[in-house]
């Protein structure tokens, strides 16, 4: 696997502009986002006007298989994508990407990606990483569109190795997720941005060098410097990276060993995201009314099902609506009903139970 090719993927999640969506990916349209009204219930009392959040599904094509179901906030791009890749035990590259409409804001989540390093009489090849921090500041250096990268703050926590030991004598595992809050300009534009790197290490030492087999799983979002924590993009990123899903029958086509760990890497970084996102806000003091809302949506999703017994994973705040092309409205207004909502896209939406 070409190093280049692996950067080219993670740095698009920060790229201030991509081509178009693949042909491969379908989407489904609605109106603009909006409804905003009375005033929801948190722990801590009322937590500021309502809001009506509308999203769209996004599916990644493998053939004729769905090979990853997400949503995206109604409106923005979904430039997901999907590559086989031949690495001992092949198995598909996903990425999952979004931004917004004026392109300013994006979100991405790659599941796994590996990397090989060698160093032996005749040089070294790939790359070698010593930890997750590692892993962003090289990726970040491999786009010659970013300058002035500054890590704001990180957190690095050990974590559970999805390498098995003892394969090769010599060998150690090491794994760990490292999250970075940092800034930097992009094309002019002073950017910050959330990274989330999970990395697994496998140091094996020979008689004649030394070798690395490292795999990776990322999720990061981005926006101008200064409306990262707006709770309106923490509630659209919490939605996206959590709505997330590899569905079971294409988990088996990919191989049960892939599939299991490229989902455990997902798990563990989005409760580190979850982290150092709560973090943050416990830092904004200033800001109670944010952390407040912040508290109440990062309780996560839930699945609710449709009329017709279909299963939706869904924010677990407020009342969830479905359109007839798989759109979701979520709303803490009680009173709202997207059918009587002139943006809301026409009529035809279920409330989903459960």
């Amino acid at each position: 696997m070409k190093t280049n090719f692996l950067a080219g993927i993670i740095l698009a999640i920060v790229a201030a502009g991509c081509g178009p969506a693949p042909s491969g990916l379908k989407q489904t349209g609605l109106g603009s986002i909006g409804g905003n009204k009375g005033l929801p219930s948190g722990p801590n009392g009322p937590t500021g006007p309502a809001y009506t959040d509308k999203y769209e599904l996004a599916v990644i094509k493998d053939g004729a298989d769905d090979a990853c179901v997400y949503t995206v906030p109604a409106g923005w791009s979904k430039e997901g994508t999907l590559k086989w890749i031949a690495a001992g035990v092949p198995y598909p590259l996903i990425s999952a990407v979004t931004y917004s409409p004026d392109r300013t804001k994006s979100m991405g989540w790659v599941p796994m990606l590996s990397f090989k390093w060698d160093k032996g009489p005749t040089g070294e090849q790939g790359v070698h990483f010593s930890g997750g921090v590692d892993v962003i500041n090289w990726l970040f250096s491999q786009n010659k569109d970013v300058s002035n990268l500054q890590i704001v703050d990180q957190q690095v926590q050990p974590a559970q190795s999805q390498i098995p030991g003892g394969i090769v004598q010599n060998s150690t595992q090491k794994a760990e997720v490292a999250s970075v809050r940092a800034t930097w300009t992009e094309k002019g534009v002073e950017k910050e941005g959330l990274i989330v790197c999970k990395i697994d290490l496998s140091d094996m030492n020979f008689e004649y060098g030394q070798s690395q087999f490292s795999t990776v799983s990322l999720l990061m979002y981005a926006s101008p410097k200064g409306q990262l924590m707006n709770p309106e993009f923490v509630r659209w990123a919490t939605m996206f990276f959590k709505s997330l899903q590899i569905p079971p029958s294409y988990a088996r086509k990919i191989g049960q060993a892939a599939f299991d760990a490229s989902q455990e890497n997902r798990k563990i970084a989005l409760q580190q995201n979850d982290d150092i996102m709560k973090r943050y806000w416990d830092q904004q003091k200033s800001n109670e009314r944010g952390a407040d809302q912040f508290d109440q949506y990062i309780r996560g999703v839930t699945e609710q099902s449709g009329p017709d017994g279909q299963k939706y994973v869904v924010p677990n705040n407020g009342q969830n609506w479905v359109g007839p092309g798989g759109q979701i409205i979520n709303s803490t207004d009680p009173n709202y009903d997207p059918n009587n909502d002139p943006n809301g896209g026409g009529g035809n939406w279920s409330q989903l139970s459960g």
